[in-house]
C-alpha cells in the first residue's frame, strides 16, 4: 500500500483528492472484474489446469497422451 499512498501522492500534484478517489476507485472495479472474467474463463478451461501442475506431472501426462486428448477434444472439426 506504500507504493499505491506514494503514486496518490504523485497524481495530488496535479489533481484535486476527489479526482484521485475517483481513478482509483475505477481502477480498483476494473481490476476486480477482470480477475473475475478470467477466473470464470480459466475455470472452465481444461488446460488452465496445467498452470497449477508441476513440470513432472505434465510430461507424464504429455508421454501418456492424457493432455494430446484435451486439445483434440478443444479443436475437434467437423469436416465434411
Amino acid at each position: 500500500m506504500a507504493k499505491r499512498k506514494a503514486m496518490q501522492d504523485v497524481c495530488l500534484n496535479c489533481h484535486q483528492q476527489a479526482f484521485v478517489d475517483g481513478h482509483y476507485f475505477q481502477y480498483d472495479a476494473m481490476v476486480k472484474l477482470y480477475n473475475e472474467k478470467t477466473d470464470k474463463l480459466f475455470a472452465d478451461d481444461p488446460m488452465h489446469k496445467w498452470f497449477n501442475t508441476n513440470t513432472a506431472d505434465i510430461k507424464s501426462a504429455i508421454k501418456s497422451g492424457e493432455f494430446q486428448k484435451i486439445y483434440s477434444e478443444l479443436f475437434k472439426q467437423d469436416v465434411k
